[in-house]
């Protein structure tokens, strides 16, 4: 056996470099080199091989395809995920059904170019299935400048993504493979995975290994399968599409607002909930993404301000003239507004301290964050 294609997929799939693989397999990064130009191993290192690859299949419990469909304006796009255990990455079901008496994949089978009523038979018949399918939607256009770049176009299948690990309970390393497209970054896929595996901490006792990567649909039985649950989703209800065995699935408002901080940035400590100060800091964050906006509705920051009211009022008398005298005409005052209430912090630390005016003005100011948070995830 060659092993150059399987070790080069390897360093692309797991994002490793090639000293870090070499450390895993356990030979030399010389002896890595000699066998990624084809150079047959020895007895001994070919074990070594062996061993590592059965070890990594044991640890790759799931892998999940995702693919998605627009309506014809695109106004909306539905995404689309196969979950299937490792041990059946094969997809020989939806192998049968899709391509009988075929070896190989000669050409790919596009759901798009098919007639509503042969995508209805071909969904009937992979209920047997072992894999599971599952569609969400996600409105259009998402909301890319308050991303870091790449995770913008990644966001409606990082929701769904999180609605199946929020209910599925998967263990062990989960594989997800996305198709190949000219607006994914790869560079972005591994801090994409991490915000997920961040998103997941309240939910796991060991939150899964996520490895995020991408494939050439003409290539995978996986992606193809979910190609044609999106395409059901754009010309079937979700009532038809439980017929199929297809569930649909969505993040609630928090849960999404949640995941948008992740994405942000903008994690909770063990005392984010009940400290004024973080409280503040996220919103100043959330705040000075805004202002990179092309589009800065002004009834957003007035909201904004309204919320954060009992904390203004507890400044000192000078402090809230000046805040008085900025016109809130830019989402730069806000940004200003709170500058102003951040570099008050002992004051803030000593509301916090009393009791009943610390429950309201914490409750205050989450409120707006989340509203905030809500608000811009939605787009």
């Amino acid at each position: 056996m060659v092993y150059a294609h399987l070790l080069k997929r390897l360093l692309s799939e797991d994002h490793l470099s090639k000293k870090a693989l070499a450390d895993a397999i356990s030979i030399a990064p010389a002896t890595l080199r000699r066998l990624m130009c084809d150079q047959m191993p020895s007895a001994l290192t070919k074990r070594k091989l062996e061993v590592f690859l059965k070890h990594r299949q044991a640890q790759e419990q799931w892998v999940i395809y995702l693919d998605e469909s627009f309506t014809k304006r695109s106004e909306q796009m539905y995404v689309s995920a196969t979950l299937v255990k490792s041990e059946d990455r094969e997809m020989q079901v939806f192998r049968e059904v899709v391509y009988p008496n075929q070896r190989s994949l000669k050409k790919e089978c596009k759901a798009v170019s098919k007639p509503n009523d042969t995508v209805r038979l071909i969904l009937q018949a992979l209920v047997a299935d072992p894999a599971q399918r599952f569609m969400s939607l996600a409105q259009m256009p998402p909301i890319p400048l308050l991303y870091p770049a790449g995770l913008a176009v990644l966001h409606p299948y990082l929701q769904l993504l999180a609605a199946i690990f929020t209910q599925q309970r998967l263990v062990g390393t989960v594989r997800v493979v996305l198709d190949e497209r000219s607006d994914f970054i790869p560079g972005s896929f591994k801090a994409a995975a991490q915000s997920l595996q961040a998103y997941l901490v309240p939910y796991y006792v060991m939150v899964p290994n996520i490895i995020i990567t991408q494939k050439n649909s003409k290539l995978s039985l996986g992606i193809q399968s979910s190609d044609f649950v999106a395409n059901g989703a754009v010309k079937f209800t979700s009532a038809q599409l439980q017929i199929y065995g297809v569930k649909t699935l969505a993040l609630t408002p928090t849960e999404q607002a949640r995941l948008t901080r992740q994405l942000l940035g903008i994690s909770d400590g063990p005392q984010g909930v009940n400290n004024i100060l973080r409280q503040l800091k996220r919103l100043y964050t959330l705040v000075e993404k805004v202002t990179q906006l092309t589009v800065q509705p002004l009834p957003l920051a007035l909201t904004t301000k309204r919320q954060i009211e009992p904390i203004i009022i507890g400044l000192p008398k000078k402090a809230k003239q000046t805040i008085a005298q900025l016109p809130l005409e830019t989402w730069y005052d806000l940004l200003a507004i709170l500058a102003i209430l951040l570099s008050h912090a002992d004051l803030l630390d000593a509301q916090a301290n009393m009791a009943k005016q610390s429950i309201k003005i914490i409750d205050r100011l989450e409120a707006s964050c989340q509203w905030l948070f809500e608000v811009l995830a939605s787009g």
